[in-house]
């Protein structure tokens, strides 16, 4: 480098993505779990009651994480987790509701067969 000479400033920093609400990350997670749950529900009496739960958990906190990255004004993102989580929430409780009441659907007709007894089988 020679006298006289001035170097150029270093060029800035690249921008930060914007943070991600954990009540975004929390939708998605439930309501994948919603669907693991809704799948698995056929072998397990009460597992579509835990498929509703993790459902309605991700709709509250899909809820909860769109009025906080709409209150941010631009600096939290996860609008498309929100999205995924909400989505996922939706169809987990219809396929957990749908499970439900087949399961009882099942019971009730066993119990009408029982009663009826051996003789109508």
């Amino acid at each position: 480098m020679t006298q006289g000479t001035v170097m150029p400033p270093p060029p800035p920093p690249p921008p930060m993505a914007p943070s991600v609400p954990g009540a975004a990350t929390g939708s998605l997670v439930c309501g994948i779990g919603s669907l693991v749950v809704a799948l698995g529900s056929l072998c397990c009496g009460l597992l579509p009651l835990v498929g509703l739960a993790l459902a309605v958990v991700a709709l509250v906190l899909a809820r909860m994480a769109d009025q906080a990255i709409a209150a941010s004004g631009g600096l939290l993102g996860g609008a498309d987790q929100v999205k995924a989580g909400r989505i996922t929430g939706y169809i987990g409780l219809a396929l957990n509701a749908l499970m439900l009441i087949f399961m009882m659907v099942i019971v009730i007709f066993y119990i009408g067969m029982a009663a009826l007894g051996p003789r109508h089988w």
